[in-house]
């Protein structure tokens, strides 16, 4: 009796005993089931995870490239306003020379012209050819003569006009110092006149505002970065995007990503 109730136990513990193997096998089983699910969606996450970022380096670059050619539009303005700049000789302080000696050449032609005698023509009609103001033809009208002139009138004669000017030799020789320094000076400049002197310095002037105006967008389009150790200036921003292309391409082979992703 005892030996069947020992057997009947063993044969219930075998039961339990291959109920518990075959759960534990099940649950094994599932185990690796889950454990290759987890594995699957912990790669997609990866791969997700690496196309963000590469997605993401993408758009930074398109923005960083907008940005350089921005930058790079404008540093073209920059150096053709700076050679525009540069061609221009006249400056405020240039003009200024200009207009003292002008007035100055003025002033003298002022006091000459105060002093002047005047010589007036009233001739008859046809008679003009007949006569000659130091070798030219007068017209009706009154002439300012600040220096010795002849009149000369065919198969009559001359006159000889000598204004009294007082110190006129002195005057005339500054007038002549002054006329060759205006000279010289509008000469260095590259120009023929006082109003061609202004017109380019107002051209300067434009320049040099425009200038200004590029330069700062150069700026704008290219400062300094402290997040992407990313110093200022076009040249700075240029090498980053270089950096950082190469940076996405290794990442998109290392991803078996064939285009960029966006």
């Amino acid at each position: 009796m005892a030996i069947e109730k020992l057997t009947e136990s063993e044969v219930a513990a075998s039961e339990v005993l291959r109920s518990a193997d075959l759960a534990l096998a099940q649950q094994r089983q599932l185990l690796e089931t889950l454990t290759v699910d987890c594995d699957r969606a912990a790669g997609k996450t990866r791969r997700a995870r690496v196309a963000l970022e590469l997605a993401t380096t993408s758009s930074s670059l398109i923005a960083l490239r907008n940005r350089l050619q921005l930058a790079e539009n404008a540093q073209g303005r920059v150096n053709s306003l700076t050679a525009t700049v540069a061609a221009q000789a006249v400056t405020e302080d240039s003009l200024a020379s200009l207009r003292a000696l002008d007035k100055a050449l003025r002033q003298t032609q002022a006091v000459l012209e105060a002093q002047a005698t005047q010589v007036t023509f009233t001739l008859l009609p046809g008679a003009n050819a007949s006569v000659t103001l130091n070798g030219q033809h007068p017209g009706d009208g009154s002439i300012p003569i600040v220096e010795d002139a002849v009149i000369a009138i065919d198969g009559i004669g001359q006159i000889r006009v000598q204004p009294g000017i007082k110190d006129r030799e002195a005057l005339l020789t500054r007038q002549s110092t002054q006329t060759r320094a205006l000279r010289t000076a509008l000469q260095s400049l590259s120009v023929e006149t006082i109003d061609q002197a202004e017109a380019e310095l107002a051209i300067r002037q434009s320049s040099e505002r425009q200038l200004e105006i590029a330069r700062m967008e150069v700026v704008t389009h290219t400062p300094a970065d402290a997040s992407l150790r990313l110093k200022a200036g076009v040249e700075n921003l240029r090498n980053h995007i270089s950096v950082l292309s190469t940076s996405l391409e290794a990442g998109m082979v290392a991803a078996g990503i064939s285009n960029s992703p966006n």
